[in-house]
């Protein structure tokens, strides 16, 4: 089974779209769902069948959404995380389930919509390596305890997640590596690690995002030559597990079945599953809140 972090091809252009759609889906009547004067004050509130929950399938926001909101009306999809939004947006959904760092970026372009701060579970996920490679994890996890103690992470989450337009910053490679390392990516999971088709000239048409910036530090500080390779996420596993590249990173969720059969780092980036809704159904001490959240998110994410 896929986790809920793997099928965001097209995502960037939805929510860069998203303001061109506003003004259709603002002149559409409302749906025959919850009575839109009452607001949302607290996540548990979306546990009523006066609330229409959109997810995924086969993934853990389904079984989570089954499980603490057995109440709720779902709607199920298949598709990625864009279906999900453009629901919400739409109003075919009051609120859809899925991993923060992809919401918040979502939230970041599209100020129409809200990330609630109350999480409903901990996503963990890790950079991969085959078996045989367990020093290399080694040597990756040392570098994610370092970047998350000295501020680099949370800048990076600060300028990829949630302050939009981010781009790649210039890191330079070490000019006498000692090792290389193959890298493997999917290059379509925005905003983790995607073609760009913004941003400065140079970086046009080349893979960015929040992972490739990961991997040029790291490769900064071991002296690594970097290749990068690009698979489908069944492909990307499979020579993964057979040991054709030396890391993989795509968003992977670390799961007991996945550690049987790959070396996993620790959790490179903090995630949790929460609800994106639209503004208008939060109430005004719960948009405190959002708020609040996102200052703490912002605070002390200086560039670096």
């Amino acid at each position: 089974m896929r986790y809920p972090y793997f099928a965001l091809s097209f995502l960037a252009l939805t929510v860069l779209n998203v303001s061109i759609s506003f003004a259709q889906v603002d002149a559409r009547p409302p749906y025959s769902g919850v009575d839109r004067r009452v607001k949302l004050y607290s996540t548990r509130q979306l546990n009523s069948p006066e609330y229409t929950i959109c997810v995924m399938k086969s993934t853990h926001t389904e079984i989570i959404a089954n499980t603490k909101f057995p109440r709720a009306k779902k709607i199920y999809f298949d598709g990625g995380a864009a279906t999900g939004v453009m629901k919400v947006l739409n109003r075919e959904a009051d609120a859809f389930l899925f991993d923060s760092p992809t919401l918040d970026y979502v939230a970041s372009y599209s100020k129409d919509v809200v990330v609630l701060p109350q999480t409903v579970g901990e996503g963990h996920i890790s950079i991969a390596a085959p078996k045989r490679n367990e020093a290399l994890i080694q040597l990756v996890n040392q570098f994610i305890q370092q970047y998350k103690t000295n501020g680099t992470y949370q800048s990076m989450y600060y300028r990829w997640f949630i302050k939009s337009g981010s781009v790649l910053p210039d890191i330079p490679k070490p000019t006498t590596p000692t090792r290389k390392v193959i890298v493997g990516t999917e290059g379509t999971q925005v905003p983790f690690n995607f073609m760009s088709a913004q941003g400065v000239p140079m970086q046009r048409g080349c893979l960015t995002g929040f992972d490739v910036e990961l991997i040029q530090r790291m490769a900064l500080a071991y002296n690594w030559d970097v290749e990068w390779r690009l698979y489908t996420w069944n492909d990307l596993i499979t020579v993964t597990k057979n040991g054709q590249i030396d890391l993989m990173i795509s968003e992977l969720e670390n799961s007991p079945e996945r550690q049987a059969v790959m070396a996993l780092s620790i959790p490179y980036v903090d995630s949790q599953f929460a609800f994106l809704v639209r503004k208008e159904k939060v109430s005004p001490d719960l948009l405190k809140e959002v708020e609040e959240r996102r200052q703490r998110m912002s605070f002390g994410a200086e560039e670096k």
